[in-house]
């Protein structure tokens, strides 16, 4: 593989005759002609001594870089916890077998604690009594199974 320093010496050699040719040569001509940038083309045709206009001279200087925010890993853990159902945050307290999250909508959280929410709302029923984790039930006595 060449180095940098050939390749531009290459690409100078073809521009030199090119230029010779008697072909109309620009800064937009050059840099179409040979796959680069306007400002390397102003930088490349000025170091070959062509002539350039006036209006060229907007290429001779290559405006400052604006380098990318660089994602740190420092904004603290992720709570992979709370997800959007529905347009809603849930919590997952965790996952099926079939891999479907199951938990509590964050406003029914709100509404436990406040006492708003109140017993016979609630679509589980967990009793104690059935075993060490409790025995899920549903509440809803208009289901037909």
């Amino acid at each position: 593989m060449q180095s940098r320093q050939q390749r531009i010496r290459r690409r100078r050699d073809s521009a030199w005759g090119w230029i010779r040719s008697g072909a109309k040569v620009t800064v937009h001509s050059y840099a179409k002609r040979f796959g680069v940038d306007r400002y390397t083309a102003y930088d490349d045709l000025t170091a070959l001594g062509v002539t350039l206009p006036a209006s060229a001279r907007r290429w001779a200087q290559r405006p400052p870089s604006n380098p990318r925010r660089a994602a740190s890993g420092d904004d603290g853990p992720v709570d992979s916890s709370w997800i959007m159902l529905d347009g809603r945050r849930f919590f997952v307290a965790g996952f099926t077998s079939g891999g479907v999250p199951y938990g509590i909508f964050e406003d029914e959280i709100d509404e436990l604690e406040s006492g708003d929410l109140s017993e016979d709302e609630l679509l589980y029923d967990i009793s104690e009594d059935e075993g060490e984790l409790g025995d899920f039930r549903a509440v809803d006595h208009d289901c037909p199974f």
